[in-house]
């Protein structure tokens, strides 16, 4: 049976967050996958030996790859906000996901998913199909825009009537997710390079 958050105040400083509040949803399209690194202040996905973080651009880039993800659900409607910011280019992700896909070595990968994406030319949001459909994900809206690194950005979410709204540096833009009029479990995805995540609040609208 699901269970349901009605309110989230995370902070991600060390000692102040219980990770058996999240899964860490695996890439679907690979084996791969990184890990969290603890700093003071916030996490960080760790930077793989031999590589610098503009390598996760690069053939090792799923190695950079890592999710927080809660096991319970939220339900619309609803705000989800994080404080977060990358090194050098991309790509620090809010997670929206209904369901998740169990592996044959037990752990959880992502399925059917949504990802509000800031990077150094603004927003992107990819609807992700899953690793069986082709194309197994596409676009739906972005805003190019410029956006900098070591920049210390509050990404927020409003959810409402298959409606999303996102905010973040002064821009807003909006798209049309009817997956998600259902719960949904939501969270962090770092990917791309060095993504730190500082928090992550959930209220309801």
């Amino acid at each position: 049976m699901d269970r349901f958050i009605d309110t989230l105040d995370i902070s991600f400083a060390q000692g102040k967050w219980d990770s058996d509040m999240f899964l860490r949803a695996r890439n679907p399209y690979t084996d791969v996958y990184g890990d969290w690194v603890q700093e003071a202040d916030y996490i960080a996905n760790k930077i793989p030996d031999g590589c610098t973080s503009a390598d996760g651009l690069g053939p090792r880039g799923d190695e950079f790859y890592v999710s927080l993800i809660t096991k319970d659900k939220v339900k619309p409607a609803v705000k989800i906000s994080g404080r977060m910011s990358f090194y050098p280019q991309m790509a620090p992700v809010l997670s929206f996901c209904n369901q998740f896909r169990l592996r044959t070595d037990g752990d959880y990968a992502f399925d059917k998913q949504i990802e509000v994406v800031i990077y150094n030319e603004g927003i992107n949001v990819w609807r992700h199909f899953g690793p069986l459909v082709e194309p197994n994900y596409v676009r739906i809206c972005y805003a190019n825009f410029e956006m900098f690194p070591d920049t210390i950005y509050n990404l927020e979410v409003e959810i409402n009537d298959a409606e999303m709204k996102i905010s973040v540096a002064d821009t807003i833009i909006g798209c049309y997710v009817p997956e998600l009029t259902e719960p949904f479990h939501t969270g962090i995805l770092a990917s791309e390079g060095l993504n730190r995540f500082y928090d992550l609040t959930v209220r309801p609208l």
